[in-house]
């Protein structure tokens, strides 16, 4: 009982922890994407989603 509680535990630590790193590697896309956002009238917010998302891949 205590290996399958310790199973468990470990590979709930390890999704949180790949979570936590899947966002902390998202915040620069989330900043992007807000700089686009705010530009206003002249870009819509489909053509905001796409460029940050480009220029994140192009960062990486």
């Amino acid at each position: 009982m205590g290996g399958l509680l310790f199973d468990i535990v470990g590979k709930t630590v390890s999704f949180l922890t790949v979570a936590a790193f899947g966002l902390l590697l998202a915040i620069p896309a989330i900043i992007a994407l807000a700089r686009r956002w705010a530009v206003g009238d002249r870009q819509n917010q489909a053509t905001a989603v796409v460029t940050a998302s480009l220029e994140l891949l192009l960062e990486n």
